[in-house]
């Protein structure tokens, strides 16, 4: 850790400590820009070994980039950017889900494309949390969310057992597994899934066997915030939509049980028509998600070629 670098870490990245900062990464490579023994501008990269459709390859998750705000706007992180692709050659494709200030830069000067935008689903459990102050609104979104449940024509999943789990060698690398060749997303080693998972301290673990054999998991979370309690996924793989639809709603009777308000999820066109027949529907402004390529030749520039998780990041 650079020491010359806590005061941007606090002041201008807002971590309230320095491993709180640290936790967030698997495989990190700092850079820092020093003026008069103390760092200006820091740029932060998660390396991770994703898969492609050309197998595996090196890729970057970018986070964590900031220029202290009286040095902003003098080129000093598109220096501090060349610097460190021009020291990180092995990597080949770069990502991100980078803030407002982050994507202008990424985007305007470092060449990076705008994916798309991930948008995040929810199913409604307790509308009066929701709609306090609104008791008209509130008692309409109940009756709408109880239509909509008896209405919804779920698949079977009586031959599906889903139960808790602890263990993270029942989930590594299911995914290899799930999502279809073609797909890129980061592979979920025993070692990525544990740094992320200690990072938050709070997550649980559902797993989905089907005849005896796993067929998926789901990674959840509680989280409070603007009064409102609720289960985020933070992410989940199944070999198909009966297993998807098993997880899922596993997790929407515990929601149910623990009274949370809601189930959040990232809508993915994997699983997009198992989230309306479970009854979720948009919920909050999208999430913009930015790459790069550069040793590597396929279509990154199609949101659906990828497959993404909360679990890559801090947005969700």
């Amino acid at each position: 850790m650079n020491e010359n670098a806590i005061d941007l870490i606090k002041e201008t990245l807002k971590f309230e400590s320095v491993d709180e900062f640290e936790s967030r990464y698997t495989n990190p490579v700092h850079k820092y820009v020093e003026e008069d023994g103390k760092a200006i501008a820091h740029l932060g990269c998660d390396k991770r070994v994703l898969l492609s459709p050309v197998g595996e390859i090196n890729g970057g998750f970018m986070l964590d980039n900031a220029v202290a705000e009286e040095k902003r706007k003098q080129g000093i992180f598109t220096a501090l950017y060349k610097e460190f692709e021009k020291e990180n050659e092995d990597i080949d494709l770069f990502y991100g889900f980078p803030l407002q200030y982050e994507l202008l830069n990424l985007v305007d000067k470092q060449d990076y494309s705008i994916v798309g935008e991930v948008q995040v689903f929810a199913k409604i459990l307790n509308s009066s949390d929701i709609m306090q102050g609104h008791s008209i609104l509130g008692t309409i979104v109940s009756f709408i969310n109880k239509i909509r449940d008896k209405r919804s024509k779920t698949l079977d999943i009586s031959g599906v057992e889903v139960s808790e789990t602890k263990n993270l060698g029942d989930i590594e690398n299911l995914g290899d597994e799930t999502i279809s060749s073609g797909k890129i997303y980061t592979k979920r080693t025993t070692d990525f899934l544990s740094k992320r998972l200690k990072h938050w301290g709070d997550c649980e673990i559902l797993v989905a066997k089907t005849s005896g054999e796993f067929s998926g998991y789901l990674i959840y979370r509680f989280i409070e915030r603007n009064d409102i309690k609720y289960y985020m996924t933070m992410d989940i793989f199944a070999k198909d939509e009966v297993s998807f639809e098993a997880l899922i709603s596993k997790l929407v009777e515990i929601g149910r049980e623990r009274e949370v308000s809601l189930v959040g999820i990232w809508q993915n066109s994997t699983y997009s028509t198992s989230l309306k027949r479970l009854g979720f529907s948009f919920a909050r402004s999208s999430i913009p998600f930015v790459a790069k390529k550069r040793n590597v030749d396929f279509d990154i520039k199609n949101i659906n070629n990828w497959y993404l998780q909360p679990i890559e990041g801090e947005i969700y």
